[in-house]
């Protein structure tokens, strides 16, 4: 089927698809009898307006579906349009009123009537608009003279550009005498819209891109066109508001006189038509050359590539400079001719201007170099007072040396010679002193600080005492050590010994530490001390272990030793208080009477030397038997073979000791048992003569 349409355009409409998997719409459109050469993408829209159709064409129009992977269906059926032609000087007539349709950008269009009938032969008749829809405009003037019966006319008018739609003429014909021979007719205008959208063209001829000038006016010249009407050209310069050009030409030709600014300078225009479509913007850069003298100045030592001092330059051109320090110097800053800091950067990028002033800065950043001639290293000096002395250097100047001894507040050196030798008098302290010095240059650079120690020699004596047994190493007892310089020495305590502490002059301690780092003053005393840790040693001599006694009084004996001396030994007898014992030969042997108890008795004993030290605690027992009422006797005595054999009797349970002698004076035991016993002599043939006796042993 045909759609309706105004010419140019046309709007097309569709009902949605509900398949989920359908993101967009294609529409397709080709002149009938040709290819469907032509797509417009709708996205998911419903319906779009195609511009731009030819007039009193037939065009076909068909749509597909597409998903989201850009697969796309066939096409759908066909509808087609006619899109209608430009009709101009189409003659209505009054009798048949009729149709008139007319592009709105066309410009004058001319109506032809006929028909007129009313007026007598050869009478001058005159044609009225008396009503026009605001669509049209009349040219010159709504009236037309003609002369009857000549039955044909003409009325001129021009269509409101963009004011479409129906417009109604109403003409009145009068034959300029009777009011009665009026004659009214009406016909209708069509007013279509036919958009221009051809942009027009514009082209910069002069000047040409990168065009050097020496003059500050300059004209700039241009051609415009356009598919229909050109409207204006207007240019802006460096930024400047859009002006209108001029032209003499319909704009095949433009032109505008601008003043330039030194230095690059840029120009922009662009055309407008009748129907109000807008050219690209056209550009184009030139520069007016304005040459002025730079001023380059150096402060502190480098070089400037390129150095433009005193170059003729272009004002507003941009031009670069870079500053390299010289050695022992480092670039700062670029200052201007107010002091300014332009950059921090060595390169520098500038734009020229009138009385342009730059300034390369840089500053000495080499430190000054100093050394101590004088004292050496380690040297010794008996005086004192000393004269110090040594060397400074510097790239450019030495602006002062300075010295410290021991640490005390910097002073300035002197010189005579500009810093190439310094002296500095100071007065030392025994021992060792320390200088330092270091130089200052007049950038204020400074030198690594150098420092010598020597020595002032004091010697006093020092005296070392040993408290304990012990020895020590290095030991300066008596020897003479220099004032303010530092010693060691190193305490080893004897067998038996531990050391403990080092003491001064005043009996304060000074370290527990085996080993003494001390620094020597006037009068100075140390004392090592060692301590006893060995424990004294005792031994019980009586009673032995278990021993059995039928006497209630017994004597104690024992020994004690120690590696000093033994200061006491101490007792006790079953527990009771402990008891000093007696000693008549320093505790080589002791003793102690002690009244036994009926039975087993414990004596327990121990020993504390000069030193405070413990020896460990010796015990043994002693039994304290009550003796039978019964004596010991021999019966029974036999001699045979050799032996001699007899019966021992006493009291029943009781033991007794066999003893036998030669002289009746030395006794020796031979055998103890219980009663009674039999004892059997296998040694006594031996003997010239033999005596026997049996004592109670408890």
């Amino acid at each position: 089927m045909e759609l309706p349409a105004f010419a140019g355009n046309v709007t097309l409409a569709w009902y949605a698809n509900t398949n989920p998997v359908i993101t967009g719409y294609n529409i397709y459109f080709w002149i009938k009898g040709g290819a469907s050469t032509n797509k417009v993408s709708a996205g998911n829209a419903t319906s779009v307006t195609i511009s731009n159709l030819v007039a009193g064409c037939t065009y076909l129009f068909a749509a597909t579906t597409y998903d989201a992977s850009g697969l796309e269906s066939p096409l759908s059926a066909e509808v087609s349009l006619t899109v209608p032609a430009n009709v101009v000087n189409q003659p209505p007539t009054l009798n048949a009123p009729g149709n008139l349709t007319v592009n709105e950008n066309a410009g004058p269009q001319i109506v032809n009537l006929s028909g007129i009938t009313s007026g007598a032969a050869n009478e001058n008749q005159m044609l009225h608009v008396t009503a026009v829809s605001s669509n049209l405009t009349l040219i010159p003037n709504p009236t037309v003279n003609y002369t009857s019966p000549n039955t044909t006319g003409s009325l001129a008018f021009t269509p409101v550009p963009y004011a479409t739609g129906t417009a109604i003429i109403t003409v009145t014909v009068d034959d300029g005498a009777a009011i009665s021979n009026l004659v009214t007719r009406t016909f209708t205008v069509n007013v279509l819209s036919f958009n221009d959208t051809t942009r027009p063209s514009d082209q910069i001829t002069a000047p040409t891109a990168n065009l050097r000038v020496s003059n500050a006016a300059f004209t700039v010249t241009g051609n415009a066109s356009d598919n229909v009407g050109m409207g204006a050209v207007y240019y802006s310069l460096n930024g400047s508001g859009w002006t209108m050009a001029t032209t003499t030409n319909y704009w095949a030709k433009w032109m505008a006189d601008v003043m330039l600014t030194p230095g690059p300078n840029t120009l922009r225009t662009y055309a407008v038509d009748t129907s109000g479509n807008i050219s690209a913007t056209n550009s184009a850069s030139f520069v007016y050359v304005v040459n002025a003298m730079t001023t380059v100045h150096i402060s502190g030592n480098g070089t400037v590539n390129p150095n433009y001092n005193g170059a003729l330059l272009a004002i507003n051109e941009n031009y670069t400079m870079t500053a390299s320090a010289s050695s022992g110097f480092g670039f700062t800053n670029w200052t201007d001719s107010s002091g300014n800091v332009v950059t921090n950067r060595a390169t520098l990028q500038f734009t020229m201007v009138t009385n342009l002033t730059l300034t390369a800065n840089f500053v000495d950043v080499q430190k000054p170099t100093v050394s101590i001639v004088n004292p050496a290293s380690n040297q010794q000096w008996t005086n004192g007072t000393f004269t110090v002395t040594g060397k400074a250097s510097d790239n450019v100047a030495v602006g002062a040396v300075y010295y410290s001894l021991n640490g005390s507040d910097l002073t300035a050196a002197t010189t005579g010679n500009g810093w190439t030798n310094w002296t500095a008098n100071v007065t030392l302290t025994p021992g060792t002193n320390s200088v330092q010095a270091y130089a200052v240059d007049n950038s204020g650079n400074i030198s690594p600080t150098n420092t010598v120690k020597f020595e002032y020699v004091v010697l006093k004596p020092l005296a070392v005492r040993i408290n304990g047994k012990g020895t020590v190493n290095q030991n300066y007892n008596g020897a003479l050590l220099a004032i303010n310089e530092n010693y060691t020495m190193t305490a080893s305590a004897a067998s038996g010994f531990a050391f403990t502490n080092w003491m001064n002059g005043s009996g304060n301690a000074m370290t527990n530490r085996a080993t003494l780092q001390f620094t020597m003053v006037t009068n100075l005393t140390l004392t090592a001390n060692f301590a006893d840790v060995t424990r004294p040693a005792l031994s019980l001599v009586t009673p032995a272990s278990n021993t059995r006694v039928s006497n209630t009084v017994f004597a104690v004996t024992g020994k004690a030793g120690d590696n000093v001396a033994v200061g006491a030994v101490y007792y006790s007898l079953n527990g009771s208080s402990w008891t000093a014992a007696t000693t008549g030969n320093n505790w080589t042997n002791w003793t102690a009477l002690v009244i036994l108890k009926s039975g087993t008795n414990t004596v327990q004993a121990y020993a504390v030397d000069t030193s405070g030290n413990t020896s460990p605690t010796n015990s043994n027992t002693v039994n304290l038997v009550v003796p039978p009422g019964a004596p010991a006797t021999l019966d029974s005595a036999a001699y045979a073979n050799g032996q001699y054999a007899f019966v021992v009797s006493g009291a029943s349970g009781y033991k007794y000791m066999v003893q036998s002698s030669t002289d009746l004076v030395n006794w020796v035991s031979l055998q103890t048992n219980t009663a009674p016993f039999t004892f059997t002599d296998t040694n006594a043939g031996q003997f010239s003569q033999r005596f026997y006796r049996s004592i109670f042993n408890p």
